[in-house]
């Protein structure tokens, strides 16, 4: 009788243990890897805090142009889109959007292909927010984002 209270005992302590066990890798699973899933993910809790908001959002245009010191050989083909700082801005986006596309186009052909496959990306991007914000009057771009980027 003792032999039974032994291996009773046995398979209760091996069940405890898996359940243990089993209840620790969900947790650590739904905690730390599956995003947005309990309070650690990247979706939970506080972190709705610490997110910035996008303001509305102003498509540029798509670009094709042949690249600085290329022989014509190089090109890059972006999309553009700009958040901007109000709506009130759109309307006059949309009235000088002719010289707008003149800005990204005459910027993106005074690039060599060596500035365009330089990891510091943001300077292009900065440049064109920087000389959008100069031929406007009313609000701002506040970031630049490529959509597309593709050089050949």
């Amino acid at each position: 009788m003792a032999d039974n209270n032994n291996k009773f005992m046995m398979i209760i302590i091996i069940a405890l243990l898996v359940i243990i066990i089993a209840a620790g890798t969900s947790f650590t699973v739904m905690k730390f890897i599956i995003p947005g899933s309990g309070s650690g993910g990247s979706n939970g809790g506080d972190d709705k805090k610490t997110e910035k908001s996008i303001g509305p959002t102003y498509e540029l245009g798509n670009f094709t142009v042949n690249l600085a010191n290329s022989g014509g050989y190089k090109f890059v083909k972006a999309s553009i889109t700009a958040e901007i700082s109000d709506k009130k801005v759109i309307e006059e986006l949309d009235k000088r959007k002719p010289q707008i596309r003149d800005i990204i186009i005459c910027i993106l052909r005074s690039q060599d292909i060596q500035d365009i496959e330089n990891p510091e990306g943001n300077k292009l991007k900065e440049l064109i927010q920087e000389r959008i914000n100069n031929i406007i009057d009313n609000g701002k771009i506040t970031s630049v984002w490529f959509t597309q980027f593709v050089v050949q």
